[in-house]
């Protein structure tokens, strides 16, 4: 498709990529979720997992014991979905719920039960200077906030998205362990990319290098009450929510509210989820692989002048528009570069939402989400596009 086409098209839908059709995007890094994208790539993945439940099916719960050492499991058909109940179901109104950078939804939902988010990242989190574990939370604030006020719930998420994919540490996650344990208060793991944020524990913890990544992850959701994960990104499987806990009062009160706040996953689609999470040497290797294309196309970007924020997340880039000087007086900036660079390129990225307060949202970063599986010569042809765009300096880096 030509630029012109491609001007075109965002002439029909207002300037507004997110609207644009599927077969319209020649590289889609909108989302990592594969319940939300269209791909030949995701196709041919779930073609395989429906054939291998026809041929030999597999026992879901098995699977799920088998690698999440919980108790008590509730399947959803979306993650958010997973979220909703959690967060419903242990509702206390006008408390807090103590967290690192989320994505927005899990906000949204403690929100809804009138739940309070407060978020206590660590010092620097948002900021361009190198750490390995930027989405650990500040544990002398947590523990401030446990003595000082009504904190009913701790939720972390693994690969914090707010902070633009960045690591929680092990010891990080046992020092909340432990303060969660003195003050009676329940800790929850967002585990939806647990597997990227393993690899990089083994890679930049202390200690932990010798470990398996299946070691690691036991390590760290062994810190936990329960979790909640979108099985859509690290997994291999376009669709599906998992809540699990050790709680059989909070799992008994989450199947009793799924039919209102969810939607329970189809059978067809638990037979398909069982033989992803069977086949974990797949998981594994392919979250490797979206680590290290992530990173490598992060650092491609960055050579080639774009506004690249580091250190990059471990499943997308982030491009901080406040360094882009064209951008200064537009109305809409993000809006205005997420057209600009489809137009040219054919990427196709997304408003990145940063924090809920003030102090940690980022409202001109946008996010380009490497998605699981993502084709290797799909991806060299995306960083040749934006070459060739970044050759027509010095207009490009003023919208030109």
């Amino acid at each position: 498709m030509s630029r012109e086409q491609r001007r075109a098209l965002l002439k029909q839908h207002g300037g507004h990529v997110g609207q644009l059709p599927a077969g319209t995007v020649a590289f889609d890094f909108s989302t990592d979720s594969w319940a939300h994208l269209q791909a030949p790539y995701i196709d041919a993945r779930m073609a395989v997992l429906r054939q291998r439940a026809a041929r030999a099916p597999q026992d879901l719960q098995q699977w799920l014991a088998a690698r999440f050492p919980f108790r008590h499991f509730v399947v959803t058909r979306r993650g958010r979905d997973a979220e909703a109940l959690l967060f419903t179901a242990l509702a206390q109104p006008d408390s807090l719920v103590a967290q690192n950078l989320l994505f927005h939804t899990a906000r949204d939902h403690q929100q809804e039960q009138s739940m309070t988010p407060l978020e206590l990242p660590a010092a620097g989190a948002l900021e361009p200077t190198p750490a390995p574990f930027k989405g650990d939370l500040d544990l002398a604030g947590l523990e401030r906030a446990l003595a000082e006020r009504q904190v009913s719930l701790i939720f972390v998420e693994a690969l914090s998205n707010g902070a633009g994919g960045q690591a929680i540490s092990l010891a990080g996650l046992r020092a909340i362990r432990a303060l969660s344990r003195a003050h009676h208060v329940p800790l929850y793991l967002d585990a939806t990319r647990l597997v990227e944020n393993c690899l990089l524990i083994q890679a930049h913890e202390a200690g932990a290098a010798g470990h398996s990544l299946a070691e690691i992850m036991q390590a760290l959701l062994a810190c936990c009450d329960g979790m909640t994960a979108s099985c859509s990104k690290d997994y291999g499987f376009a669709g599906g929510g998992l809540l699990a806990t050790h709680s059989a009062p909070l799992f008994a009160q989450a199947q009793a509210l799924l039919p209102a706040v969810g939607t329970a996953l189809a059978d067809a689609d638990r037979a398909c989820l069982a033989q992803a999470l069977a086949d974990w040497p797949f998981i594994e290797t392919q979250a490797a692989e979206r680590l290290r294309q992530t990173q490598w196309l992060g650092n491609g970007l960055q050579a080639l002048g774009f506004p690249v924020h580091t250190p990059i997340g471990g499943h997308c880039v982030i491009l901080d528009l406040s360094l882009v000087p064209g951008l200064r007086h537009a109305a809409d900036p993000v809006s205005a570069y997420l057209a600009w660079l489809y137009e040219h390129t054919g990427m196709r990225g997304s408003p990145h939402w940063g924090g809920c307060a003030p102090a940690y949202q980022r409202p001109l970063w946008i996010r380009l989400a490497v998605p699981l599986g993502f084709p290797e010569e799909r991806l060299h042809a995306a960083l040749g596009a934006a070459g060739q765009l970044a050759q027509s300096a010095p207009a490009w880096r003023n919208l030109g």
